[in-house]
């Protein structure tokens, strides 16, 4: 009973962050007030581009087992801290717009099938989405005063959705865990398909 009642808790987590997202002012947070720190960890939580791929990435590391649980999170991070690192390379806002809701759909479709997903692919696929996730909104970050507070707030908010992700995965019990990952993915690929109908509109 009680993990059943960790799981609604975890769903709801879900639900509210997915209620404070804006899909036409997703991503515009840098230089709005506060301090960059606060700037940046509020920036994943301010699109469900980058809430659902990041709970995705949670949630296929669950299926995983052993060390590649660990991995995803951790190579999607380093591909978004590397995605920082590249600075005036950054992908024009209408580009970086429809990539992001493209890579929703794919890692929902990742998701759906993470059962059969070979190790080496899954782990270079986080890496390549955390570089997109990221690149895609560094001239936010050069835009502050303190672009390295900027992305490490980024960062740390993109963990935490990785965790929640995560905990909303491992708390599915076996025996519904791999029609429960289909649906979810299923789901995720379905938002992330509105989403860039609505950016190639």
């Amino acid at each position: 009973m009680r993990g059943r009642s960790s799981g609604f808790a975890s769903w709801g987590c879900g639900l509210a962050l997915a209620s404070i997202a804006t899909a036409a002012d997703a991503h515009s947070l840098a230089g709005a007030g506060g301090s960059d720190l606060a700037n940046g960890f509020a920036h994943p939580f301010s699109g469900l581009d980058h809430q659902l791929a990041m709970l995705a990435i949670g949630c296929w590391a669950a299926q995983l087992e052993g060390r590649a649980r660990f991995a995803l999170p951790i190579l999607f991070v380093f591909g978004a801290a590397f995605g920082l690192m590249l600075g005036g390379l950054a992908i024009p806002a209408p580009i970086a717009t429809a990539l992001l809701a493209a890579s929703v759909v794919a890692l929902g479709l990742c998701l759906a099938s993470a059962i059969r997903t070979r190790i080496a692919f899954a782990t270079l696929a986080a890496f390549g989405f955390g570089l997109l996730h990221v690149h895609a909104h560094v001239g936010d970050a050069a835009a502050c005063l303190a672009p390295a507070e900027f992305g490490a707030g980024f960062l740390l908010a993109t963990a935490l959705l990785h965790a929640a992700g995560f905990s909303l995965g491992v708390r599915i019990g076996a025996p519904a865990r791999s029609a429960w990952t289909r649906a979810a993915g299923g789901a995720i690929a379905l938002a992330g398909s509105l989403l860039l109908a609505i950016a190639l509109h």
